[in-house]
């Protein structure tokens, strides 16, 4: 019998919740997307070549937004070349995050599983 890993909802702790910046999120548009702190307490979509605090999970009705930024989460694949083990990630500004050249200064995200669309990061 073949057995997997999962790794829902280890380490991942309560969702941190913020209203919402400039580049609002859209309900059952943006949930998944990589988040950006923009303001006091203000969350934004993360534009292209930012580094971002987490993953928006939920948009609730009131346009507020919650955000895991610790633990495993899926993260949809954008450019560069995804592998298991230390990345430096940077968001794509569509939802996606792309694997970028390590820098000072520049988040290291732990990759464990990776697929043809989308991988497992630890936050």
């Amino acid at each position: 019998m073949a057995r997997t890993a999962g790794f829902d909802g280890i380490d991942m702790g309560a969702y941190l919740t913020f209203s919402q910046g400039a580049t609002g999120f859209t309900k059952g548009t943006h949930e998944n997307w990589p988040a950006k702190v923009s303001a006091n307490g203000a969350v934004s979509i993360a534009a292209s070549g930012n580094q971002f605090l987490g993953i928006v999970r939920i948009i609730d009705a009131n346009g507020d937004v919650m955000v895991q930024d610790k633990g495993f989460c899926t993260v949809t694949n954008g450019t560069g070349t995804f592998a298991v083990g230390p990345l430096t990630l940077e968001a794509n500004g569509a939802g996606a995050v792309n694997v970028v050249t390590a820098a000072a200064g520049k988040k290291v995200y732990y990759c464990v599983s990776v697929g043809a669309t989308t991988s497992v990061i630890k936050l």
